[in-house]
């Protein structure tokens, strides 16, 4: 017998929860020194890829209300002086 597909339901809420959690998470593991190459390469790839879908990073900063440009100036400037 197939199983029912189970689709999952979030609220405005969750999904807002999540946007904050990506772009906090993010932050964090590239300031964090354990991380490895590809880790830090995945998320950089993500910050500086430009366009609005669900859970981009152009989508992230718009709930943050900050502008994405000026985000990307700063975190490219802390991952030079991480490096």
């Amino acid at each position: 017998m197939a199983r029912a597909a189970r689709i999952a339901h979030f609220s405005q809420s969750d999904v807002d929860d999540m946007h904050m959690r990506l772009i906090k998470e993010s932050l964090h593991k590239l300031g964090d020194g354990r991380n490895g190459q590809q880790t830090r390469d995945d998320i950089l790839g993500w910050v500086m890829e430009e366009g609005m879908w669900p859970f981009s990073f152009d989508a992230c900063c718009a709930f943050l209300a900050v502008n994405p440009d000026r985000m990307r100036q700063s975190i490219a400037r802390l991952v030079r002086k991480c490096d």
